[in-house]
């Protein structure tokens, strides 16, 4: 009866991947996953010679996403988790890492932390607020990433030690997965989601900071 019961569970689960259009998924084997982005070319900028220290905390993640399975989104306000592809940490931690390699790659930053808080003249902080793959039209399936970015800055001349917000944006990607629709071509839209609002971010930041 056991082996009965474990049998139909599993075939249960298959038959609710399988709805998820075609969707190519290997039961049989774990797979783990890390975000890729490349480096994004940098101009000049008014203190592109002399980086000011910018102290980058964790990102928060909503969560629902914050645990390492990949998260489909099937109709409305309905996700299934799919336990057989999974990143290889946590995300929150994996996107705040790529996030902080390209602010200090740019040439506009220094890395500071928060013992060196006379060092600290921004600061960013923000949230993962999606991160899905969204299979309502399953034929047409999209890597989503959505991430809301706070930069603050700090005057080390004034009295004052608050900081203030010189850029706000929630930033928003939905990538197309390409064929064959599979686990690591929803990796390589989620990388491309990241991609581009890393480009835009830093366009941003390039504005508000000269």
């Amino acid at each position: 009866m056991g082996k009965i019961l474990v049998c139909l569970v599993f075939a249960v689960s298959a038959v609710a991947f399988a709805g998820c259009g075609s969707f190519q998924q290997d039961f049989n084997q774990r797979k783990y996953f890390s975000l890729e982005v490349e480096a994004i070319p940098h101009s000049g900028s008014a203190f592109e010679n002399q980086p000011k220290g910018l102290l980058i905390r964790d990102l928060s993640i909503s969560p629902e996403f914050a645990r390492r399975f990949f998260v489909y989104k099937v109709g409305a306000g309905q996700y299934e988790q799919d336990y057989y592809n999974e990143f290889m940490i946590p995300p929150a931690r994996m996107i705040t890492n790529i996030l902080g390699e390209n602010c200090y790659e740019w040439g506009l930053f220094r890395p500071v932390t928060g013992n060196e808080s006379s060092q600290i003249q921004f600061r960013l902080w923000g949230k993962v607020v999606d991160l899905y793959v969204d299979m309502e039209i399953p034929s047409k399936p999209c890597s989503v990433l959505s991430i809301r970015l706070i930069l603050e800055y700090q005057n080390p001349a004034s009295q004052n030690s608050d900081f203030f917000p010189v850029l706000s944006k929630h930033y928003t990607a939905r990538v197309p997965v390409n064929s064959p629709k599979t686990s690591r071509q929803m990796v390589l839209a989620w990388s491309q989601g990241l991609q581009n609002i890393l480009s835009e971010f830093y366009q941003g930041v390039k504005l508000s900071c000269n």
